[in-house]
């Protein structure tokens, strides 16, 4: 929910009356350390669903260690074998989306990560942040080899962090979690989103439900105008977004499922429209993970798989998790597992 065209200090300042995590203000705010604000450089989890903040509060802490206040920004330049492209840096930060790192990931990373060393090395604190962005998509190779690096520098003079940035954490490995800082953020509250509305939307509310209250309406006519009037400014995405019905934008991946499941049980179903449905979660951009869970959930509970095989089911989707979106092609462990739903549906016919 932020645009990429405003600076550091713009993002965090980008609607004042939002109140920021508890946790998070603590750490900044602590001032019974006895040593100094870079004993709490610490690696740190920030997660949580879609559009709760998390990358504005990361800013958030960044611009507590920074020496500029974040206020130093440029783009760091990359030319790797095969690949040539820009991040985002501070003075004391990196920012890397792990989206970038599907195929060849071990070389590509250990190619960056070099190349943020030697920055950091050259700098006067000797000390950086490595912020990952869109964890929830990474390979499982590099997600194997990441711990290795994040003890790399535990001994040195140059002190290396993460900052880590997901929707969700039961995938990441207890060996990374256990050395983290786990800080959760929710969906906006009714408090947040009243907050973040726009001023006229603000009065009109406040006018509103001061003559219900006079009339002796119920709450009912103003919990729908609730309901209209909850939104939000931001022009990345759309002038007025309007979240206080966004469980459906969060959740917009049901429609390709219900057609997936509806597919695949059907009498007459055609292979090549299910492979379809399975090239529109890819070309969408859908998170896969979300998506066959609704689809294994669905097929569950409406007693279209029985039950006696369940249990045999829930393994063979850790190993396409695990499989999936490795440097093998993404489609082929989509279509392997559809496979073994189909079969699984038609035993219980």
């Amino acid at each position: 929910m932020t645009s990429l065209k405003k600076s550091y200090c713009e993002i965090i300042n980008d609607n004042s009356v939002y109140s920021f995590n508890k946790e998070l203000l603590a750490i900044i705010n602590d001032e019974n350390t006895n040593g100094t604000k870079y004993d709490k450089f610490s690696n740190y989890i920030f997660y949580g669903p879609p559009c709760s903040y998390k990358y504005k509060s990361a800013l958030k802490l960044l611009q507590y260690f920074s020496p500029s206040s974040l206020k130093y920004e440029k783009k760091l330049y990359i030319s790797v074998p095969k690949t040539e492209f820009y991040i985002k840096i501070s003075d004391i930060h990196y920012e890397i989306d792990i989206e970038n790192f599907i195929y060849n990931s071990k070389s590509l990373w250990n190619d960056i990560y070099n190349i943020i060393y030697n920055s950091i090395a050259s700098s006067d604190v000797k000390k950086g942040y490595i912020v990952l962005r869109n964890f929830d998509k990474i390979n499982c190779d590099l997600l194997d080899l990441l711990y290795n690096y994040m003890q790399r520098e535990l001994f040195s003079s140059i002190l290396i962090r993460f900052i880590i940035i997901t929707e969700c954490i039961s995938f990441i490995p207890d060996k990374i979690i256990n050395v983290s800082k786990i800080l959760y953020f929710s969906k906006l509250t009714k408090k947040n989103i009243y907050a973040l509305s726009n001023k006229t939307n603000k009065l009109f509310f406040k006018s509103k439900s001061l003559e219900d209250k006079i009339a002796g309406k119920n709450n009912d006519s103003t919990l729908e105008l609730e309901s209209h009037i909850y939104k939000v400014n931001n022009p990345n995405i759309y002038s007025i977004l309007d979240i206080s019905n966004n469980i459906n934008y969060i959740e917009h991946h049901k429609s390709i499922c219900e057609t997936y499941i509806n597919t695949l049980t059907g009498n007459n179903f055609n292979i090549r429209n299910i492979r379809t449905l399975l090239y529109d979660i890819l070309i969408y951009n859908l998170n896969s993970q979300e998506c066959f869970f609704y689809i294994i959930q669905n097929l569950i509970l409406r007693k279209i798989i029985n039950v006696n095989t369940i249990s045999e089911l829930i393994i063979h989707s850790l190993i396409f998790f695990k499989n999936y979106n490795n440097n093998y092609r993404p489609i082929f462990h989509l279509e392997s597992f559809t496979l073994y739903l189909i079969e699984l549906v038609n035993e219980n016919k």
